[in-house]
């Protein structure tokens, strides 16, 4: 019997991953201080692989995928290729989030709220309450 397929960090975009996460742009890290910091409760990986894609970040508990799309992401083939990215993502069950570098730059307040207020309506819809106080990453106990 034929083993299953790995959905999720694929051994064969291990380098591809590695790659990205040490040449990221600029937007991801400026998004990464705050995915990291665990200021939404949960934890966050950058760089993670679903099926033949790489995310930019990705929460397992939330199945939630963040993209930070730059201007490579105007260009014709590159808009085919995210159109079936995200597609699969979705039909994984797993919700994404795109947003434009350029917003990051602007008004990245904004976009953290954006995110902040993703995850609450995961949260209600999921029947995923955020995790007590003293259970949060990033928090100390009290």
């Amino acid at each position: 019997m034929e083993k299953p397929k790995r959905v999720h960090n694929s051994k064969e975009l291990l380098n591809i991953r590695k790659v990205l996460r040490n040449n990221p742009p600029q937007a991801e890290i400026l998004i990464w201080k705050y995915l990291q910091k665990s200021q939404f409760d949960y934890k966050f990986r950058r760089q993670h692989s679903i099926g033949k894609y790489v995310v930019d970040f990705y929460c397992p508990e939330l199945k939630l995928a963040v993209e930070i799309d730059g201007p490579v992401h105007d260009e014709p083939k590159n808009i085919i290729h995210d159109s079936e990215k995200t597609e699969y993502i979705l039909n994984k069950n797993i919700q994404l989030i795109r947003i434009d570098n350029k917003d990051v730059y602007t008004n990245i307040n904004k976009v953290i709220e954006f995110i902040k207020s993703k995850i609450e309506k995961i949260e209600k819809t999921q029947h995923h309450p955020p995790p007590p106080p003293h259970l949060r990453r990033g928090r100390q106990n009290n």
